[in-house]
């Protein structure tokens, strides 16, 4: 079986610590050769300089592509078109177009920009870009259900959308399920799971619930009942791979890594997925 392709995710820093922690976690990321990194957007275009100056500098100090976040809630549609733009001279070929925390103003304005569609449609027409999408293989908090979460989705695709990056999720039986009926309905996307290794399961439990992601109670209670940071680690370098190979059987080639810009757990998963040599006292 071929070895899966991986791609990271970063946010930009916000002080001193943060950007060495960042580049530390960045070089090593860099060397498992991942097919792009992406960067996050400030919540309704809040303080955007930090992911158009980090964007900037991976582009012109790195040979791995950069993927923007653009979160157009909030925006018009001149501003992001500025946006793209801008994006387009730091030679940024792919944006991954989201709609972002909910500005409950944005169709209000002349021009603002109130769904994620909305900002698919906008970079299909100006041409020029790769467009990735979010998608959900569990319920979003504000769908009536999930045929509701497919129909976006495959609006998203209908307006220009070529791949689909998904939410981060533990139950690969379910995402299969719900793949199924991204297929059965006739949505034509390449769907990229996300996954994040959990660091910290009770930040991971609170964020779930913010974004309507699902963690078992079996696997929280598991990292619960860890004493060290170094099992916890283990136990989530063992959840993670397990999650990928199961995916993999079935046909998936790719898989997005929510770092939180910390490179240990990832690392450790693209050795115990054979993307990268585990060290030697590891190797079985």
């Amino acid at each position: 079986m071929s070895t899966p392709a991986l791609s990271f995710e970063f946010f930009p820093p916000k002080n001193d610590v943060q950007k060495r922690r960042f580049w530390r976690s960045y070089g090593a990321l860099e060397a498992v050769r991942p097919r792009y990194v992406s960067v996050t957007w400030g919540a309704l275009g809040a303080d955007s300089a930090p992911s158009l100056e980090l964007l900037e500098s991976l582009n012109a100090e790195t040979s791995i592509p950069a993927v923007a976040h653009l979160a157009c809630s909030g925006m018009t549609r001149a501003q992001a078109i500025r946006t793209l733009d801008q994006l387009a001279s730091f030679g940024v070929s792919r944006i991954l177009a989201l709609r972002g925390d909910r500005d409950v103003s944005a169709s209000a304005f002349a021009g603002g920009l109130a769904h994620a569609t909305d900002l698919v449609e906008l970079i299909a027409e100006r041409g020029g870009f790769d467009i990735s999408v979010a998608a959900y293989p569990e319920v979003h908090p504000e769908s009536d259900d999930q045929s509701d979460d497919i129909a976006w989705l495959a609006r998203k695709s209908e307006l220009g959308a070529d791949s689909a990056i998904t939410q981060f999720f533990f139950d690969a039986e379910q995402f299969l399920r719900w793949r199924d009926r991204v297929t059965a309905g006739g949505v034509n996307l390449d769907i990229v799971p996300g996954v994040l290794p959990i660091e910290d399961i009770d930040k991971v439990c609170r964020f779930a619930d913010v974004c309507g992601a699902r963690v078992p109670d079996d696997l929280a209670a598991r990292f619960r009942q860890l004493d060290s940071q170094a099992d916890r680690a283990r136990l989530a370098i063992d959840v993670s791979a397990d999650l990928c190979r199961r995916l993999h059987t079935e046909g998936i080639e790719q898989f997005h890594i929510y770092t939180l810009n910390r490179s240990a757990l990832a690392v450790g998963l693209a050795q115990a997925l054979g993307v990268v040599p585990q060290p030697d006292h590891l190797a079985a």
